[in-house]
């Protein structure tokens, strides 16, 4: 959260300083106010205190076409009225998308942000007495008489199902199915112990039930790529979509169209014209403005709505973080102040707010 308030004092001492304020007050004499909110808030004014309401509860793991609840209004719960705006600031970050390695994951990859693509083996049961055990280069005759053509740095497990068996039933022939991991043995490491995904290219001679691997590698993801949007500066002509999204192929993070504007901002009160005591977004500045005055201890009308995942959201969606920061700026209500602060080049946009200030 940031939030700078500046002001000039309102009660002068001596007949100077009031000759001072005849000079100066139409440019300085108002009160300008800003918050900033990163999924909370907080702010304390003793003119107007304005402040971002929102609610938000962010999801422990977003999933393609699920909405999110994100709604935000702002709030004077101070004695005076303002003149608010509102703008988005966006971080994005991905891992890139796993790819082969010659070498199991390591502590020197992990210091370079790689990270590897786990394997959950709850799905394999491989404990002693399992269905699935693990293979060594000799003959297994629990499994059908199994061996490996070599010894390979993966630890690789069969199951055996043998046409004999009765329930459920076995087939006519013998079955054999194959899984392979890299367990990660790293002392100190968020890793340590758990399962490394591996690819390998399979050849099964079913007479000699001898396996042979080849081609083996390693899945790690190569790092991580971080973008940021400031709509500020950024001011993107349409405000329903991510601008972080859209600049993240320019880094080279994952082919062309991978990132075509999957994260969606949906809205309440924000219109197209420009209306009464709702929200106009600017494209020309990046700012949502609010047509009416923030009144103390009336909410204006809900800005942002939700967020949504789009169901078209691919794999490289699958490990990022998103994070939509809300920046609000509140002003006092005088023509001097918005000509002053907020310098707004819309004409039309510039006559409404006026017709907002004091006279």
């Amino acid at each position: 959260m940031q939030k700078t308030i500046k002001r000039k004092p309102l009660i002068f001492a001596t007949a100077i300083v009031l000759s001072l304020v005849t000079i100066i007050g139409a440019t300085f004499a108002w009160f300008t106010a800003s918050d900033s909110v990163k999924n909370r808030l907080a702010t304390k004014d003793a003119l107007a205190n304005v402040h971002i309401q929102e609610t938000f509860v962010p999801p422990d793991d977003w999933k393609p076409n699920q909405t999110i609840t994100k709604e935000v209004a702002v709030i004077d719960s101070g004695s005076a009225p303002a003149l608010v705006r509102v703008t988005f600031a966006e971080e994005l970050t991905i891992n890139l998308p796993a790819v082969g390695e010659i070498d199991a994951f390591t502590a020197a990859k992990e210091t370079a942000k790689q990270k590897p693509l786990l394997f959950d083996a709850t799905a394999y049961p491989h404990a002693p007495g399992d269905d699935w055990v693990k293979l060594t280069d000799s003959p297994n005759a629990a499994i059908g008489g199994i061996s490996l053509a070599a010894t390979y740095p993966i630890e690789v497990y069969a199951k055996y199902v043998p046409k004999s068996t009765p329930t459920p039933p076995g087939g006519s022939v013998d079955s054999y199915a194959f899984i392979a991991w890299s367990p990660i043995s790293i002392s100190g490491s968020d890793f340590d112990g758990k399962l490394q995904a591996v690819d390998f290219v399979q050849t099964w001679n079913n007479v000699t039930k001898v396996l042979t691997l080849s081609d083996i590698k390693y899945m790690t993801y190569q790092g991580e790529k971080t973008t940021t949007a400031d709509w500020k500066t950024d001011k993107p002509a349409a405000c329903n979509r991510s601008v972080a999204e859209a600049k993240m192929e320019a880094l080279g993070a994952a082919p062309a169209g991978s990132y075509p504007g999957h994260i969606e901002l949906n809205y309440d009160k924000v219109n197209a014209a420009i209306t009464t005591d709702e929200w106009y977004y600017n494209p020309a500045d990046g700012y949502f403005y609010y047509i009416g005055l923030v009144e103390p201890g009336v909410p204006t009308a809900t800005m942002l709505k939700s967020l949504l995942l789009n169901e078209n959201a691919d794999a490289y969606y699958s490990n990022m973080t998103y994070d939509l920061i809300v920046n609000m700026e509140a002003i006092q209500h005088t023509k001097d102040a918005v000509d002053a602060e907020w310098a707004i080049a819309d004409t039309a946009l510039k006559t409404a707010i006026h017709a907002l200030c004091e006279s």
